[in-house]
C-alpha cells in the first residue's frame, strides 16, 4: 500500500500502472508525498514538493510529515493519523 499526501492507493490495483503513477505522481503540480504509514517518515517526494517546501529530496528523505505542520496543523494531523494504518483507508 502507498500512502500518498491526499491518496492511498494498493499495489495490486489494475488501474494504477507505473505509467500512471508517474504522471499522477511525478509529473503532478500538486506537492506530494509517500511515507510510511506506521512511522510518517517520508520515502518519496515530488518536484512541485521539493519546491513548495524548499527542501532537496535529501532533506525530506530525513524528514517526518509531522516536522512539515505547524503546532496548529500537527493537532489535527494527530487526530487523522490513527486511520492511516488501516488496510484500504484512502484520506484526502
Amino acid at each position: 500500500m502507498l500512502h500518498l499526501t491526499g491518496c492511498v492507493l494498493e499495489n495490486n490495483n489494475p488501474f494504477i500502472t507505473d505509467v500512471n503513477f508517474d504522471i499522477l505522481f511525478y509529473q503532478s503540480r500538486n506537492p506530494m508525498m509517500i511515507f510510511e504509514n506506521d512511522t510518517f517518515r517520508v520515502l518519496e517526494v515530488n518536484e512541485s514538493a521539493i519546491s513548495f517546501y524548499g527542501y532537496s529530496r535529501e532533506e525530506f528523505l530525513n524528514l517526518s510529515t509531522k516536522q512539515l505542520r505547524t503546532e496548529s496543523e500537527l493537532a489535527a494531523f494527530d487526530k487523522l493519523a490513527p486511520g492511516f494504518l488501516g488496510e484500504g483507508n484512502v484520506t484526502t
